[in-house]
């Protein structure tokens, strides 16, 4: 029953015409019995009474003999059906490649036949088992997971009560409803019926055996149960166990090395993951063949190590390679081909190739959309990844459309509570956060921590990634202790749960590290950043972009301490080796370039840190356009380069220009928007344009009013700067009396305005 309904349907037919065709009355009797039989049990056909007692007629035998005939069909040997396994065809993807509307036909059709055979065969026979599985695949290929999780969950308790709970098939439905929570975003329930599955696999498990394709499914997907040491332990000797019974080339020996490297991905060792996908794909190319789907697949694997790994070159080679052979073999529409195209805009995005990855992942979405349906899981994580490049673009405004139809798509097919749904709402907290709307995204943010602790437990990634973002929202508005201690809490976790080396541990000590800066506390974060630096080294080298980074942070606390040329030297450090590994016109490799003339400038070196950084200005004015985020805060810099050199009107003319565009991209009220209308209405006032520069800063004290919160840091800086305004208008009552004001504050907080 594992073979295409459409084979079954082809080989009824074909009796039917090998009877027509057929000159022995014997023989003929034996194919007319058969056919009596498909009508019986609905093979290749509806089951029909009437056709049934016709063709038996024909036949020349009797009832009772359909009757034994049935009692025949039994299951194959465990030797045939692992065979079998090692080699079958994932049939929800082939439906898939040819549209939605060929896999809910197949799905439709398999359900005829799982009726018809339940009640010929009844519930328990094997035969309506494997067709009831079948038919979970499909919905779950179809994104209907809680019809899927239903069947599931029939097949298992079925299967309980016919084996005792201790057959290999048993086994294999408990992993397919744990595969079914997690795509319901039940996470807890998924990852502690995987740790069951796991001692059952201890005590029965047997070398020959086809568990380790859901082996590789799963290590990629529980967090919980692969930080497990023990889990790993049992994964070792399923390897070992295989290396010597089947050898070191089976095809199941090799799927469970790669899911040992799914191991080690996931806790972000990569070359020792490299390391093991490369001799696995060594191995196939020598056993299966270079196109076989098992060595492409473990190929694509390896492009997102590299990407991973921030080796972008190698990355890109080998995505191109995959995506080129799966659309040579399967077409452009297979979902392999299509999967192949997301990793491929990814490292596009990696490399700051934006445009790139846009026009890909849009192109992926819309094959998506027309080979499995707007509302398929697959065709929303596209439209969240554009979304993602948008935002790197600064494109707020379209990022923000799709993220809000991904959320609403999402809570209608999977429901408030799944961990897609929440994932979506912390990304648009991220965005309203980006544009500095800090109360939408604060009040969405804290619906998602209520949520997110039922779902997925306080100490889960995920959990730590909404935390994150509502620290993000609590230094946006100033709230300085709140976001310390929320970074201070996840950063403990992460270290007691993943270690003090995993990079997302080091993520952390770079948010409080940021956190302590914006608050002057610069020798604690000097402190921290210095720490991330040491361990980014010694565990992804001197040459990794998240090592790079971290010296780049480390340059930047340097630079608020003065201590200058130590931020030049590792600025300078930085530059050079992003422009040998990421490419002299990277963003990060631009980037670098504008912190240089930032050090430049602080130092007084006005116009080597001009000549630097009007290149910066060209190049991204080339790159990306006038309205790129990374173009606006270059210009931004060029100003203040100007505004130092004496430039007045040069350094106003470019601020207006930026001002404008920040209105136009970010909004009028974006924090980004207010500061640099503060600083044109400082150089109003070195031009003794008092008015303009009052106007100005009226504006910007309103707005900042209507953002934040009275006491808020940026609001006393604005009221701060309208107080020297009216003192040089003359205004020296007024001017005194917001001063008071000013001090007042600052005594009540003890905070530093800028």
């Amino acid at each position: 029953m594992e073979a295409d309904y459409r084979v079954r349907t082809e080989i009824k037919h074909s009796l039917e015409a090998n009877f027509v065709t057929n000159q022995t009355p014997s023989s003929a009797a034996r194919v007319a019995f058969q056919i009596s039989f498909c009508y019986l049990i609905g093979f290749g056909a509806k089951s029909d009474n009437d056709k049934c007692h016709l063709w038996l007629k024909r036949s020349n035998c009797q009832s009772h003999e359909l009757e034994t005939e049935k009692e025949a069909v039994r299951p194959q040997s465990k030797r045939i059906r692992e065979r079998f396994m090692a080699n079958s065809v994932d049939l929800t993807n082939e439906y898939r490649t040819f549209g939605v509307n060929k896999l809910l036909e197949a799905c439709k059709e398999c359900q005829r036949e799982y009726s018809d055979m339940s009640r010929a065969f009844g519930e328990h026979h094997f035969v309506p088992l494997r067709l009831c599985a079948i038919i979970a695949n499909m919905l779950e290929g179809l994104g209907k997971y809680a019809e899927s999780m239903t069947l599931r969950k029939r097949i298992r308790d079925q299967r309980e009560r016919i084996d005792d709970g201790d057959y290999l098939d048993y086994i294999q439905s408990q992993l397919e409803v744990a595969v079914s929570h997690n795509n319901l975003g039940e996470l807890m329930e998924s990852q502690c019926l995987v740790g069951k599955v796991m001692e059952q696999l201890e005590r029965t498990i047997v070398a020959q055996n086809p568990m380790s394709q859901f082996l590789l499914k799963f290590a990629s997907t529980y967090s919980k149960v692969i930080q497990n040491t023990e889990y790993k332990k049992q994964l070792k000797q399923f390897i070992a166990l295989n290396k010597s019974s089947l050898g070191p080339e089976h095809p199941g020996t090799l799927n469970l090395v790669g899911c040992f490297a799914s191991v080690l991905m996931f806790e972000e060792r990569w070359a020792e993951a490299k390391e093991l996908v490369m001799q696995v794909i060594e191995t196939e190319k020598r056993v299966l063949g270079a196109e076989h789907p098992y060595t492409l697949n473990n190929m694509a694997t390896l492009a997102t190590i590299f990407r991973q790994q921030g080796q972008w070159k190698e990355a890109e080679e080998q995505a191109v390679q995959v995506r080129q052979m799966r659309e040579s073999i399967f077409g452009q529409e297979h979902p392999d081909t299509v999967l192949s195209m997301a990793e491929l805009a990814l490292i596009y995005r990696s490399q700051g190739r934006l445009t790139e990855a846009g026009g890909l992942l849009a192109q992926v979405t819309e094959i998506l959309k027309r080979i499995v349906g707007e509302q398929h899981p697959d065709t929303l994580t596209s439209m969240a990844e554009l979304a993602s490049t948008y935002k790197r673009q600064g494109r707020w405004k379209e990022a923000e459309v799709l993220e809000m139809q991904v959320l609403q798509v999402r809570k209608c097919v999977l429901g408030e509570d799944h961990s897609h749904t929440l994932g979506i709402m912390n990304n648009l907290a991220a965005t309203y956060n980006e544009q500095g709307r800090w109360k939408e995204a604060e009040e969405l943010v804290m619906q998602v921590i209520e949520m997110g602790k039922r779902v997925f437990g306080q100490e889960h990634p995920y959990y730590w990634s909404i935390m994150d973002n509502l620290a993000w929202t609590y230094r946006g508005q100033g709230r300085w202790k709140e976001a310390e201690e929320m970074e201070v809490q996840v950063m403990k976790q992460k270290k007691r749960v993943l270690g003090a080396e995993h990079p997302d541990t080091l993520l952390s000590m770079d948010n409080l590290s940021s956190t302590y800066h914006q608050q002057r506390r610069l020798k604690e974060a000097q402190e921290l950043t210095m720490q991330a630096v040491e361990t980014r080294k010694r565990v992804h080298g001197n040459e990794h972009p998240d090592t790079m980074t971290s010296m780049n942070n480390l340059a930047s606390t340097y630079l608020k301490q003065r201590r200058c040329k130590e931020a030049e030297e590792l600025f300078g450090q930085v530059l050079e080796r992003r422009r040998r590994v990421l490419g002299p016109e990277h963003p990060h490799t631009l980037a670098s370039m504008h912190n240089v003339a930032s050090a430049y400038e602080e130092q007084g070196r006005l116009k080597e840190a001009q000549e630097v950084q009007m290149q910066v200005v060209e190049k991204l004015k080339r790159l990306y356009g006038n309205e790129h985020l990374d173009t606006i805060t270059s210009m931004d810099g060029l100003a203040s380069i100007y505004s130092k050199l004496g430039k007045w009107t040069e350094a106003k003319e470019l601020w207006m220009e930026v001002m404008e565009t920040r209105k136009r991209v970010h909004g009028n009220e974006h924090p980004d928007t207010l500061t640099c209308m503060d600083s044109l209405a400082s150089i109003c006032s070195q031009l003794g344009q008092w008015t303009e520069a009052e106007e100005l800063e009226m504006q910007v004290l309103e707005a900042r009013k209507r953002v934040h919160e009275n006491e808020h840091p940026k609001i006393l800086t604005s009221t701060n700067n309208h107080a020297s305004i009216d003192k040089n208008l003359g205004r020296w009552q007024e001017a005194e009396e917001l001063l008071k004001q000013v001090l007042e504050k600052k005594k009540r907080q003890s905070i530093h305005i800028p």
